[in-house]
């Protein structure tokens, strides 16, 4: 799991447009900011990108995390001080500097923020084909926060539409992150089904606590933080996650105690405390306190 191109991030080109469009008679213009394809890969991507993630990762079994086409259950809105939704899911602090992962950040699309009354573009996934449907023209009834493992989040959106085959007043919530929501003024994207489902993925990307055994004789076993995601969270059980170490020696799944937000932050904090990190290649990456 190398980490190198982590830490040189450069930032996007940004730029902003506007356009005019016509919706039963009235003319709706706006402006968006747009994140230039072209320009630089995002901080997100590129911590992606020196990870080797895979392309496509079948949901979590259970991870906490929900379809945004369904609403959450009642317990998944009371987040616990100590629990899997929680910013300190495993009954200890974090390494300070260690954050949460931001799914509205270092997209490829425009940074929107749509607001109460607003008309927008919107899709969902047909779970009957796996495929997107059709777009539709809707209105913004609510702006809401969701949350995943570890405190992670990302911005969604209550929708009001008419369902172009019943005529049915409806309601979805709608995602940035999963492409689901698009503003009017700008030109609709193309992304895959597969698409929004690695953004779905990462918000149960971690760093596990594992006890790795080096090669070497001499060396012995110690602790080590490895790049794994979320499966399963059992609150009655001392290690209480179920991980998948996705790359390196140890990759497979195993129970663990504690986890931390895969973030650029958490890598820099333990990189400043000297918490070690176990690269795909199998060596460990750390560096002494200062």
């Amino acid at each position: 799991m190398g980490h190198g191109p982590c830490l040189s991030i450069a930032r996007s080109i940004h730029s902003w447009t506007k356009r005019t469009v016509s919706i039963n008679g009235k003319s709706f213009t706006g402006s968006t900011h747009i994140i230039d394809p072209s320009s630089q890969i995002t901080s997100r991507m590129s911590l992606n990108a020196a990870c080797s993630l895979p392309e496509v990762l079948p949901p979590p079994i259970n991870g906490g995390l929900f379809p945004s086409v369904h609403p959450p259950p009642s317990w998944y809105r009371k987040r616990e001080l100590l629990g899997p939704l929680s910013n300190f899911p495993s009954k200890e602090l974090p390494i300070p500097g260690a954050h949460p992962r931001d799914l509205n950040e270092g997209l490829d699309m425009p940074r929107h923020e749509y607001k109460v009354r607003e008309y927008v573009f919107g899709r969902r996934r047909d779970a009957m084909t796996g495929q997107w449907t059709p777009w539709f023209t809707g209105q913004v009834v609510a702006v809401q926060t969701f949350g995943g493992c570890v405190g992670s989040y990302a911005s969604v959106y209550l929708v009001r539409y008419t369902c172009p085959e019943t005529g049915k007043k409806l309601e979805a919530q709608l995602a940035p992150f999963l492409y689901e929501i698009w503003p009017l003024h700008v030109p609709l994207p193309n992304p895959t089904v597969e698409d929004g489902w690695q953004n779905w993925n990462e918000f149960s990307y971690v760093y596990a606590l594992i006890r790795h055994k080096a090669e070497a004789k001499c060396s012995g076993e110690r602790w080590v933080w490895v790049f794994s995601r979320i499966l399963d969270w059992r609150k009655e059980k001392d290690e209480d996650f179920e991980v998948e170490v996705l790359d390196g020696p140890e990759k497979g799944k195993r129970q663990v105690a504690r986890v931390l937000p895969f973030t650029i932050g958490t890598f820099e904090a333990c990189k400043r405390f000297g918490h070690p990190i176990l690269q795909s290649d199998g060596s460990i990456h750390t560096q002494p306190l200062l």
